[in-house]
């Protein structure tokens, strides 16, 4: 059996919060004038991680921001030193850490593939082979002969992706850099990091907020928090750990404290939670599937039931547009709750939402027009790509956001 393409062992970087020793003189001058000794306080960006990674498997690196993701990268791709343990990567490295990576803003699009080619080790031979596939992959080629400090922020990372990509490296390490290109070139790269993985047998450590493009492309995940691991597996293990303590994200949220809200009060939504159909809780929702959206709700304020009350639940997309509403009232199905406070379980059948990220805005009201409750931006959930429309193909998150399934035929 083959080494590991990557192995990390015990691996630690501190960094130092007040730093006070500095080279330059007018600093030491000021701190001497204000009478500092140079206290410092320690900050461990990444403590004690171990793991190995074998040739052809994806890692997700997932954390809330400041968790370590791209100190570890950093690390493993030379660009910083750890404080203690070690990391061995066999094989030549390709990173795309920050836009523009091993660029030269002097030089021309066309220079800057060679640049950095050679700076991955290969041979020109090789780098003309490749040069029109990347040329291809990146669509800057009218820009080609164009200094490359004239580029986009766009542009940049559509071709320091194509180099990376595709000169043929044994371990690519690609960090949230992707975010910056449109949804369309974000769709292709990841399709690209796919095919080096499965079909070339290479090895991918990807970051990403994108949870849905961490799910679809890896097949294990490393969630990293304050520094450490708290979870490494298989990548749909690893992600609801990661979503059961993120915060806004995950299957259940007390929202006492939610400011976020309008209404009477008279009756006020306590807590949320996503539930598979009749079964436990759901971290992520899969296009396709069934599931109860559960609100818990407090005692009436006078303690008496109410009744003739709707219900209704609506998602929006990353740009605040609605894309999805349900209302209990739109199907004459008005409820009673309880003066003593209880439960409103909404199921959703066969949830038509392609993958992404979507924020619940919550509404108890009563057929009157009265409002007791709205929470808006309660919560974010997270819908990965289900067999909708039982054929394995996930839809197309870039040009929609609702599936529908359809008839075909001619006439």
């Amino acid at each position: 059996m083959s080494e590991p393409a990557v192995v990390v062992h015990e691996l630690g970087k501190r960094y130092y919060l007040g730093e006070l020793h500095t080279n330059l003189l007018s600093e030491r001058l000021g701190n001497l004038i204000r009478g500092r000794k140079g206290e410092r306080k320690e900050l461990w960006a990444l403590r004690d991680v171990d793991f190995a990674l074998e040739q052809g498997e994806v890692l997700g690196v997932i954390g809330r921001n400041g968790a370590g993701k791209s100190t570890l990268l950093k690390i493993l791709s030379r660009i910083t030193a750890p404080t203690l343990g070690r990391a061995v990567i066999r094989g030549r490295l390709a990173s795309l850490l920050e836009v523009g990576t091993g660029f030269h803003p002097e030089l021309t699009g066309r220079e800057n593939i060679f640049l950095n080619g050679t700076i991955l080790g290969m041979k020109r031979k090789e780098i003309e082979r490749k040069f029109d596939q990347i040329v291809a992959f990146s669509e800057v080629e009218a820009f080609l002969d164009t200094p490359i400090k004239r580029y986009s922020s766009g542009m940049y990372v559509r071709l320091a992706f194509a180099v990376a990509a595709h000169l043929e490296p044994d371990v690519l390490v690609v960090d949230e850099v992707l975010a910056v290109g449109d949804r369309e070139f974000q769709e292709k790269c990841l399709g690209r990091m796919n095919s080096i993985a499965r079909q070339e047998g290479r090895t991918v450590l990807f970051v990403s907020h994108n949870i849905d493009a961490i799910s679809r492309i890896c097949t294990t995940g490393l969630y990293l928090r304050n520094g450490q691991i708290a979870h490494k597996g298989k990548i749909d293990e690893t992600i609801a750990s990661y979503l059961a303590g993120g915060g806004r994200h995950g299957s259940g949220m007390d929202l006492t404290g939610h400011t976020e809200r309008w209404g009477d009060g008279r009756v006020r939504i306590t807590h949320l939670e996503l539930r598979e159909a009749d079964g436990p809780p759901a971290a992520t929702l899969r296009s396709g599937g069934d599931f109860d959206l559960v609100m818990t709700y407090s005692p009436t304020t006078d303690g008496n039931d109410i009744a003739g009350v709707i219900g209704a639940i609506s998602l929006a997309d990353v740009r605040g547009v609605t894309v999805l509403l349900v209302s209990s009232d739109h199907s004459d199905q008005y409820v009673t709750l309880s003066g003593k406070g209880g439960q409103l379980v909404c199921r959703i059948r066969d949830f038509n939402l392609v993958s992404g990220s979507y924020s619940i805005t919550l509404f108890l009201g009563h057929k009157s027009g009265e409002v007791f409750d709205c929470l808006n931006d309660a919560q974010i959930i997270e819908v990965i790509g289900g067999d909708y429309f039982g054929t394995g193909h996930p839809g197309h998150p870039a040009h929609c956001k609702i599936l529908l399934r359809s008839d075909w035929r001619t006439e």
